[in-house]
């Protein structure tokens, strides 16, 4: 089955129940890393709850999961002052959440909310709509949420050392390329084919003379040099045109 947080493919018996009042279950690891960050933001419950339904979780299933009681961190005031100054609470859930520095403004937390680490509006359904953050919500929504789609991003623009490609313009600049450089080097092809088969024409032996005599012939016969000349002529008007092309 898939882990319902990071949505891995794990062994049945590696999952955890979240809490004996809903049917969630996540693996160990993330169960783990749940406790833990529950721990960190001070819950003020005995025991945290599941990130989904927010039902609490029983202290029998803390300790099956961390080894040991649950236990919060309670933070001292500059803890509260750094926490205000550099992170954002979950709407939701109210875990801390710190931005890495260059990224996207649209956050998504553990328990699945996502809200815009700016302003805090959930879902990022912000009035941010002129600023940089929003055209970030918007590029964000572009990759991972594709019934955003409708909301295309502005112009490229450069965020933190990063060039915004416009990639479907790249790839269709690529299929037209590939395009023509099929096109050039069938019809090249063909003419050597055609060419080729001029030559073979021009020196098949006539019926009822002597192969070798007109096999010496036609090594000779200006006909035959007149044709290599012509494939010849043809290969190089298409391979600088191929040139031309790229």
């Amino acid at each position: 089955m898939s882990c319902l947080v990071c949505w891995e493919e794990k062994p049945d018996a590696s999952l955890v129940a979240l809490s004996t009042q809903c049917s969630h279950e996540c693996c160990r690891e993330c169960a783990v890393r749940w406790i833990n960050k529950a721990e960190r933001a001070a819950c003020e419950t005995s025991v945290p709850v599941c990130p989904f339904c927010q039902q609490s979780m029983n202290e029998t299933q803390v300790l099956a999961v961390l080894g040991r009681p649950f236990r919060p961190i309670q933070p001292t005031a500059h803890d509260d002052e750094w926490l205000a100054e550099h992170t954002q609470s979950c709407p939701h859930c109210g875990v801390a959440i710190q931005k890495v520095e260059g990224s996207c403004d649209l956050m998504e937390c553990l328990c699945g909310m996502r809200f815009c680490y700016a302003c805090g509006n959930p879902q990022a359904q912000c009035p941010c709509s002129t600023t940089e953050a929003t055209r970030h919500h918007y590029y964000w929504d572009n990759c991972f949420d594709r019934q955003a789609s409708r909301m295309a991003p502005p112009v490229a623009s450069k965020k933190a050392g990063h060039d915004d490609v416009d990639l479907q313009g790249h790839l269709e600049q690529r299929r037209e390329e590939f395009a023509r450089q099929n096109d050039v080097t069938t019809l090249w092809f063909g003419m050597c084919i055609v060419a080729g088969g001029l030559v073979v024409c021009l020196g098949s032996p006539e019926d009822g003379r002597d192969a070798a005599a007109v096999d010496v012939e036609v090594l000779f016969s200006g006909r035959i040099w007149l044709s290599i000349l012509l494939a010849v002529i043809l290969s190089s008007c298409l391979s600088c045109l191929s040139c031309q092309i790229r």
